[in-house]
């Protein structure tokens, strides 16, 4: 069991290093900043997923998220945080207005009180 967990840990701080080139200013606006759950994971700029403005904000159009490629283009799946309450409109606003039909979440058991109910059933 030590000799996998090692493994495991191993493997997450060699991962630790990828993307950290890359930019993500508009994710460390400080009108973006309280949109993002954890303050160290932002999305990266060139690929982060951009929403319709509203009333004329042009910050309106953030939400910490990204494109991710995986089955044959650059725009094959959406990696997001879980959404915070004051994030809870631009997260279904995020999947009215990207079409999507599916979606799967992930995290931690420990983590689940601190995430808000979003998921309708």
């Amino acid at each position: 069991m030590t000799v996998m967990c090692a493994n495991v840990f191993g493997s997450v701080k060699e991962l630790e290093e990828v993307g950290k080139h890359l930019p993500s200013k508009a994710g460390d606006l400080v009108t973006n900043r309280e949109k993002n759950r954890y303050p160290y994971i932002l999305p990266y700029d060139h690929c982060r997923v951009k929403l319709s403005v509203q009333n004329s904000d042009p910050h309106s159009d953030y939400i910490n998220a990204n494109f991710v490629p995986g089955g044959g283009s650059e725009r094959d799946f959406i990696c997001t945080q879980g959404p915070l309450h004051n994030t809870m409109a631009d997260f279904w606003r995020m999947v009215w207005e990207q079409n999507l039909t599916l979606g799967i979440g992930c995290w931690c058991s420990c983590l689940w009180g601190c995430w808000d109910s979003f998921w309708c059933v």
